[in-house]
């Protein structure tokens, strides 16, 4: 199984990606993270196995990519992660003038079981249309091949 998720930011903002939970099979699957959406650069980040503690990793760009490959033979718990887009320095954020914060603030949480039967959940904060976009593979764990 081989999944990419192409994470974007707003303009002015960078990403912050929170590994809460990862356990996948050792050295058979492997989260690879790349700073921007090339893929065929040198990663960021990459997991595999069991993996204790929260891992945060901040994009330099305005976009991660997430490339997970498995072999499927062993099922694990998978990984759990957030992210969130965050002002750039010098970029101004307040709140408006109902307590709210402007359409540019996005706050995203991306909960991924990462298994043979993968279940994606996408949310985001406020109506933000067109900021914050996902493209990814999603499998049906409903569906029996």
């Amino acid at each position: 199984m081989r999944c990419q998720w192409n994470l974007v930011a707003p303009e002015g903002f960078h990403l912050v990606l929170n590994i809460t939970t990862f356990n996948t099979e050792a050295d058979q699957d492997f989260l690879y993270i790349f700073d921007g959406n090339d893929t065929t650069q040198k990663h960021k980040e990459m997991l595999t196995g069991p993996h204790f503690g929260p891992t945060v990793v901040h994009s330099e760009q305005w976009a991660l990519s997430l490339l997970f490959i498995s072999d499927g033979s062993i099922q694990e718990e998978g990984f759990k992660l957030w992210f969130l887009a965050e002002a750039n320095p010098g970029t101004e954020v307040s709140m408006n003038s109902s307590g709210h914060f402007p359409k540019t603030l996005v706050f995203f949480l991306f909960l991924i079981l990462a298994s043979t039967g993968a279940i994606f959940l996408f949310t985001r904060s406020h109506r933000i249309g067109g900021i914050g976009t996902w493209d990814g593979f999603l499998t049906n764990p409903f569906h029996e091949q």
